[in-house]
């Protein structure tokens, strides 16, 4: 058969093109070039890799645990999660956050919103911004303009902007209007007058604040109770006769009047 094919091919042959013998040992010879190219490539792969493995292999007991990046853990949101205080400022109006669990809230709720496409909702012809100013272990960090009368803030220096939900948004009032950052179910609402706080109730009991507030004529309204808001606010009932307070663990975390 080999026969045949060789003859097949060279009754067929044009001039210029070599015989088929010439073809085939050509061939084979490329092959056995293009194996042993491989084989080196492999052995100059070994020689490389064999070395680094054994320099990083550990020579102690026990697994080794990559060290956590500290960039990998600060891109964890838009703002980063390793701030340690924020300084809150409209206009030269500044107020500073430093309390950690506080500072942890006011990330969490601007993380919690989603970035905005096209349309970005009414804002003011002036709007109100409050700017937020991080700082922590790591520099630097974003500094945030929330506009409180808009729905929506963003990073200086990026024209993405983001939803500013109501939390968030009442979250940054509180930290540039009063220094802090708290979810009590409105009872120190950014919208009251630091006067209306009633910080004489925090850390009674329930009901020793019934028996406080009894002994001066004011009304209680317990506005909710570790994490779950049960009262209604209403804003045009304003006054002193009434205290409004938000309980954690059985004890009055804040309270306010109004």
């Amino acid at each position: 058969m080999r026969t045949l094919v060789t003859e097949s091919v060279e009754r067929h042959r044009p001039d210029q093109v070599p015989p088929f013998e010439t073809i085939t040992a050509r061939w084979r010879r490329r092959r056995t070039i293009r194996r042993g190219a491989a084989a080196v490539a492999a052995v100059a792969v070994a020689a490389v890799a064999v070395p680094v493995a054994l320099s990083t292999r550990s020579v102690g007991p026990g697994p080794q645990v990559a060290a956590p990046s500290v960039s990998a853990s600060r891109l964890a949101g838009r703002v980063p999660l390793d701030v340690t205080g924020v300084s809150a400022c409209h206009g030269a109006d500044c107020r500073t956050v430093s309390d950690p669990g506080q500072v942890q809230l006011l990330v969490d709720d601007l993380n919690s919103t989603v970035p905005l496409n096209g349309y970005q909702g009414p804002c003011e012809p002036d709007p109100a911004g409050v700017t937020l100013t991080f700082s922590g272990p790591n520099v630097p960090y974003p500094v945030v303009t929330v506009f409180t009368s808009c729905t929506w803030w963003m990073i200086r220096g990026e024209s993405q902007r983001y939803d500013a939900s109501v939390r968030a948004r009442d979250s940054v009032l509180q930290a540039q209007k009063f220094g802090m950052v708290v979810h009590d179910c409105y009872v120190t609402s950014p919208y009251l007058e630091p006067g209306n706080f009633a910080t004489d109730y925090v850390g009674l009991t329930l009901a020793e604040a019934q028996s406080q507030a009894g002994r001066r004529g004011v009304l209680v309204r317990v506005l909710g109770e570790d994490g779950n808001c049960g009262g209604l606010i209403n804003a045009d009932a304003k006054g002193r006769n009434r205290v409004n307070l938000y309980l954690e663990g059985g004890r009055v975390k804040s309270a306010s009047y109004f």
